[in-house]
C-alpha cells in the first residue's frame, strides 16, 4: 500500500527515500517533529516543486509530524511523541509484490535492485540482493548475480497474475 501511495504523493516518497532513509543510514536515534521541519524548510528550493503559499509554523508542525505518522503507520518508526526506527523487516510476499510491481516500470534487475523506492522500507540494494537470493533459495523466483549483472526471473508474468494467484 506504501509503494502506490507515494506514486503520486512526491512529499512521502521523498520524505521516506530521501530524508528519513539519510537520518536511518547516519545511526539516528530518535526523530521529533523539530527534527523535520529543516527538510521541509529545504523543499523550496527544490527544481520543480511548487508552493501554494507559505506555510505557518502551525501548519509546518502538523505536517512534518504527519509524515513521522506515516512512517509509524507503516511500522518503518515507532512511538508517540519521541519516534525511533523499528526493526522493520519486509515479509517475502510484500517483497515479492514490490519487485512484481517495480518490474512493470523498470525491467533491468540492476536498476531494479538499486530503486530509491527500496529505502522506503529502510533497505538498501545489498538487502534487496539478500532477499532475493533468500526467495530463490526457495524456489520463488530465480535470481542469479556476477558482479554489476544481475538476472531476475520472476515466476509469474505479471503483478496482476501474482495477485491472483495470492489471493486464490
Amino acid at each position: 500500500m506504501l509503494w502506490h501511495m507515494t506514486r503520486d504523493e512526491f512529499l512521502v516518497r521523498d520524505f521516506l527515500t530521501n530524508w528519513l532513509y539519510a537520518r536511518f543510514q547516519d545511526g539516528t536515534y530518535r526523530l521529533h517533529v523539530e527534527d523535520v521541519l529543516p527538510y521541509l524548510s529545504s523543499l523550496a528550493d527544490v527544481e520543480g516543486v511548487v508552493w501554494s503559499g507559505s506555510w505557518t509554523e502551525d501548519t509546518a508542525s502538523r505536517v512534518a509530524s504527519g509524515l513521522l505518522r506515516i512512517a509509524a503507520d507503516f511500522g518503518v518508526l515507532q512511538g508517540s511523541q519521541n519516534k525511533e526506527f523499528a526493526s522493520y523487516h519486509l515479509p517475502d510476499d510484500a517483497f515479492l509484490y514490490l519487485l512484481y510491481a517495480m518490474s512493470e516500470v523498470e525491467h533491468n534487475p540492476r536498476r531494479l535492485i538499486d530503486s530509491k523506492d527500496w529505502r522506503m522500507y529502510l533497505m538498501d540494494a545489498a538487502e534487496v540482493e539478500r532477499g532475493l537470493l533468500r526467495l530463490h533459495q526457495f524456489d520463488r523466483l530465480h535470481f542469479d548475480s556476477a558482479g554489476s549483472i544481475a538476472h531476475l526471473q520472476m515466476q509469474r508474468e505479471s503483478l496482476d497474475a501474482y495477485v491472483e494467484e495470492l489471493t486464490a
